[in-house]
């Protein structure tokens, strides 16, 4: 992994909170914008935020802004999340109600899932081709929801809710799923038949946890004080920092932000 002092000036409108790290690390930084957007994506040369308003593009080259909203074809635009997928769709989580958006760049919205029972899905990940996302639900609490791909569709196929209070990252690393709570670093494999038992389910870490971030064979652990370098499911070594707050942790061109 090498060591990057800035990412890109063109970075500083997009609110991750978003920091190089790991051993021997020299410069710590984070990057603010207006938007304040909740979840960001970097496809194709764009950065995509999820904002109240809708998605959000910059284009790192040309320095300019678009959204993706009702004008474009969404049924909501309270965006909380949002992932690209191995079929380059955005997949899009949204608030008030709980709904997820199925968005192609060539044809506009393509799936609408609404009738959820859930107030909002705010974290996406896609996981070996199925999609899953934290919500929360105001009778329920905090749940795991799985959708899947049918004919080019997708659907929902099941919610797990054995989880210990409120999800702050979803991450996968292989073929396993990993779910984190303020408290607990799950894991699981994703295509386990019985992910709605909680003996599918091993719990990986335990600590006040704040993400993950996986990619080029490197994985982290997020804590406020400290960095833990994730081996084949166990903590192998850490590196200390001082962080309050967590927005999205990502691995772009072999750098941990």
């Amino acid at each position: 992994m090498k060591l990057r002092n800035s990412f890109s000036s063109s970075l500083l409108v997009i609110n991750l909170l978003i920091t190089a790290f790991f051993p021997g690390i020299k410069h710590l930084g984070s990057y603010t914008s207006i938007l304040n957007p909740s979840s960001v994506a970097i496809y194709d040369g764009l950065a995509l935020s999820a904002t109240s308003g809708g998605v959000a593009l910059f284009d790192l080259y040309d320095h300019t802004f678009d959204t993706i909203n009702n004008d474009n074809g969404l049924e909501l635009s309270n965006i909380r999340a949002l992932v690209i997928d191995s079929n380059n769709n955005l997949i899009i989580g949204g608030q008030g109600p709980g709904t997820v958006q199925v968005y192609s760049f060539s044809s506009g919205l393509v799936g609408y899932l609404d009738d959820l029972g859930s107030d909002e899905f705010y974290i996406i990940n896609e996981c070996n081709g199925n999609i899953f996302s934290a919500s929360y639900d105001s009778e329920r609490g905090f749940l795991l929801y799985e959708f899947r791909y049918n004919n080019d569709q997708l659907y929902y196929y099941d919610s797990y809710d054995f989880f210990d209070g409120r999800i702050v990252d979803i991450d996968c690393i292989d073929s396993d799923v990993y779910v984190v709570t303020e408290a607990t670093v799950y894991s699981a494999k994703v295509n386990d038949a019985y992910l709605s038992q909680s003996s599918s389910w091993e719990s990986v870490y335990t600590s006040d946890v704040l993400g993950m971030a996986s990619g080029s064979g490197t994985n982290y652990i997020i804590e406020k004080s400290k960095v833990n370098i994730l081996d084949d499911g166990l903590v192998t070594s850490y590196f200390d920092i001082e962080i309050d707050t967590l927005v999205e942790a990502k691995i772009y061109n072999d750098t941990l932000f």
